[in-house]
């Protein structure tokens, strides 16, 4: 583990990173987002990116 974490989380992380410039530079719909993130389900990609960032994706938006 070069990165200090699997490679499962370092896709992961490469994801939330997409997830994080579409929020900003989009007005996408957040399931849009989730579906072209890579993402099956946005119903986990909502409480992920709440878990590792502390606030709802719409929050994270408006805070742009």
């Amino acid at each position: 583990m070069v990165l200090g974490h699997s490679v499962c989380r370092e896709i992961q992380e490469q994801r939330l990173a997409l997830v994080t410039k579409a929020l900003k530079e989009t007005a996408q719909p957040i399931d849009d987002i989730a579906r072209s993130c890579g993402f099956k389900n946005g119903n986990y990609l909502k409480n992920l990116f709440r878990s590792r960032f502390g606030m709802t994706m719409r929050e994270y938006r408006e805070r742009g």
